[in-house]
C-alpha cells in the first residue's frame, strides 16, 4: 500500500505504482480546510495499520479499507511521528501529559506494543521528555537502534533503555546544527 497525505486529505492506494483509484481515508475529525500551517504528514507502519499524522493535529489509525480514526488517549497536538525500534510511537513537538500545554520541545511516547497508551506509570514504558533549550523539534529520524532529533538549534540522540523509571536517555549531539 502507498499512502500520501496532500495539504487536507489521508490518501491510500493499493496499487504502489499509480495513484489513480486511491481512495481517500481521511478521518471525519479532520478538518476540511485544516490551518495553512498543515504542511505535511508523517506515517508509520505498525504491522498492517497504517499511523499518521498531519503536523498540528493528533495520531490517526487506519487499516484495510476504512476511514482512519483518531487514536484514542493520543496527544492532542503533534509536529512529528515516528515509530521506534522498540515498537513505540514517538511523537516530537507535543502536549506535556500534565498541563496539556503544547511544548514544541515536548516529546512524547507511547507504552511499548500498545500506541494507545500514552500515561506515563512506574510499570510501563510510556513517557515524556522535555528537551532543555530554545527553539523548537523540526524533525526526527530512526536510524539503527538510535532517534536523531532535530531542533531548530541542535540535534539530539535517543537511545532505549527498557527500563520504565527511563525508557529513553537523550544525550545533545551539537549546537547549531538544527
Amino acid at each position: 500500500d502507498l499512502a500520501v497525505g496532500p495539504h487536507a486529505k489521508l490518501v491510500v492506494s493499493h496499487n504502489v505504482t499509480q495513484l489513480a483509484g486511491a481512495a481517500d481515508r481521511t478521518p471525519a475529525s479532520h478538518p476540511a480546510n485544516p490551518s495553512p500551517s498543515v504542511k505535511y504528514w508523517c506515517f508509520g507502519a505498525w504491522g498492517e495499520t497504517l499511523l499518521a499524522i498531519a503536523n498540528g493535529y493528533t495520531l490517526y489509525e487506519q487499516s484495510g479499507t476504512s476511514q482512519a480514526t483518531d487514536v484514542a488517549n493520543a496527544p492532542d497536538v503533534n509536529n512529528f511521528m515516528l515509530v521506534t525500534p522498540s515498537r513505540q510511537v514517538m511523537m516530537l513537538g507535543t502536549n506535556e501529559e500534565g498541563s496539556g500545554t503544547y511544548n514544541g520541545m515536548c516529546i512524547r511516547w507511547c507504552d511499548i506494543e500498545d500506541y494507545t497508551n500514552w500515561t506515563t506509570t512506574s510499570t510501563n514504558n510510556a513517557g515524556e521528555y522535555i528537551l532543555p533549550g530554545a527553539g523548537k523539534i523540526v524533525a526526527g529520524t530512526v536510524l539503527g537502534d538510535y532517534i536523531l532529533i532535530w531542533t531548530t538549534d541542535s540535534l539530539w540522540v535517543a537511545r532505549f533503555t527498557g527500563d520504565p523509571s527511563e525508557t529513553f536517555t537523550f544525550e545533545m549531539i551539537d549546537k547549531q546544527c538544527g
